[in-house]
């Protein structure tokens, strides 16, 4: 194995701050998809392609995408009985 992630990997995950934009720390976790359950969520524009490069539109985006999905997955079992 060459430790290069393939084509598939690459495409399912992202890049996001790992803890918060000021420590500089990025990480790599899975691509989430905001519209499943649980307290699944809709962005009313264009979703932009992936883009691992802190400071573009698609890396934004899919932060805080897998920011939203991380809170309504720890959430959803306290708030939803």
């Amino acid at each position: 194995m060459s430790g290069q992630p393939n084509a598939q990997t690459a495409l399912e995950t992202i890049s996001v701050w790992d803890n918060d934009p000021t420590d500089g720390r990025i990480t790599t976790v899975a691509k989430p998809d905001p519209s499943q359950p649980p307290l699944k969520f809709l962005f009313l524009r264009t979703v932009p392609p992936v883009d691992n490069v802190p400071g573009t539109d698609g890396f934004r985006f899919w932060s805080i995408a897998e920011a939203l999905r991380r809170c309504a997955d720890f959430w959803t079992p306290k708030v939803v009985a």
